[in-house]
């Protein structure tokens, strides 16, 4: 056991937390997309320190599949007229975003706003040799090749893969429900809360996936209205998409009247990561109304 924490604290905790892999698929898009990152790792220019806004959040906040101008935090950030950083990863979770919030803010300071994408329901968890491994060949391949511990980050869409008995080793998603993810979320959450809280920094985040809002956001608010204190309500993640299947959230079309002057572009509907096996992210027009509505909410926040 000690040899498997040496190797999760060598390769999670000092080299790679802070790192981002850089995994952009270039090969998938039907055109040409520029993911230039930084130093780090992350599709930024290099962290100063001087930035007033950090951005969180997963591979729509990275911009998969889109121009930099066109991500949501670009646009917010010009709306602002403010500078911004984007810690945002592919695959990332709340959890490990909220981890690196924190290595940023010891290595180069606060920002005045912190504004989060979070996904939902997915777990950092370690791959151990014979305890804990996936089924997903990648993530094994990973592990023989390079002889140490990778991160496993874990998503449960439904209940569909919970199963009741299981034996070594285990999948993580055979065995963790999003019961047990949402707690370690929301106490990842009320951290960064009380941290921006306590320093002078404004808080703003929401969750991307639309089954959230549709599913928990109302139930949770009966008993736990705190949670939801800095959250933006995206009205365009309850958006009704025609002719397409309930878990197809990826497949975004527009349902709203409005942009036309903008929907000959290519990327208007969905981005360009559509040549390979998986969902394409959102398009242009998503990421339009998502920094519209974080605008509308932070300037009623700061007035």
């Amino acid at each position: 056991m000690i040899e498997d924490i040496n190797r999760l604290f060598l390769n999670q905790m000092q080299e790679n937390q802070f790192r981002h892999p850089d995994v952009s698929k270039e090969d998938v898009d039907i055109c040409d997309i520029e993911y230039k990152t930084n130093s780090l790792g992350y599709r930024d220019k290099e962290f100063d320190g001087k930035s007033d806004i950090l951005a969180l959040g997963c591979s729509m906040t990275y911009g998969q599949g889109l121009p930099q101008e066109n991500i949501w935090i670009d646009v917010l950030s010009k709306k602002l007229n403010i500078s911004f950083s984007n810690l945002a990863s592919q695959g990332d979770s709340t959890i490990g975003q909220i981890i690196k919030a924190f290595y940023y803010f010891q290595k180069f300071g606060n920002p005045k706003i912190v504004v989060a994408l979070f996904p939902c329901f997915r777990i950092p968890t370690p791959q151990v040799k014979g305890k804990m491994e996936s089924v997903n060949n990648f993530r094994q391949k990973q592990f023989k090749d390079n002889n140490y511990m990778p991160k496993i980050e874990y998503t449960e869409i439904d209940d569909n893969r919970f199963i009741k008995y299981s034996k070594a080793p285990y999948d993580p998603a055979d065995i963790i429900s999003e019961d047990f993810v949402f707690f370690y979320e929301k106490i990842f959450i009320d951290m960064l809360r009380q941290y921006c809280k306590s320093n002078g920094i404004k808080f703003f985040w929401t969750v991307w996936d639309r089954g959230y809002q549709t599913k928990f956001y109302n139930k949770i608010n009966t008993f736990y209205t705190d949670h939801h204190k800095e959250y933006c309500y995206m009205k365009e993640f309850d958006w009704k998409i025609p002719n397409t299947e309930e878990f197809d959230r990826f497949l975004e079309f527009n349902a709203l009247d409005c942009h036309n002057e903008y929907r000959q572009d290519e990327l208007f509907y969905r981005a360009a990561d559509r040549l390979g096996p998986y969902w394409t992210h959102w398009g242009t027009h998503k990421h339009m109304h998502i920094a519209k509505n974080f605008y509308e909410h932070i300037i009623s926040s700061l007035n």
